[in-house]
């Protein structure tokens, strides 16, 4: 599962975004090392990205039916 939490990180807020596997030998979900972290200074830039990225899966979404 994806896990998409607050942090901080030396003193500095960011958002983590991370890939939590389940692991039978401790019956818990743990984190992989795919992720990502953001720092807060580049929340908009990248909310931006994922909306645009969004949209043109949708537009791509459209052509295709």
């Amino acid at each position: 599962e994806i896990r998409i939490e607050p942090i901080d990180y030396d003193g500095s807020k960011r958002i983590d975004a991370r890939l939590w596997l389940f692991a039978e030998e401790k019956g818990e979900y743990i984190p992989t090392k795919k992720g990502f972290t953001i720092r807060e200074d580049q929340l908009d830039k990248v909310r931006g990205d994922f909306e645009r990225a969004c949209m043109v899966l949708k537009q791509e979404e459209e052509r295709n039916k």
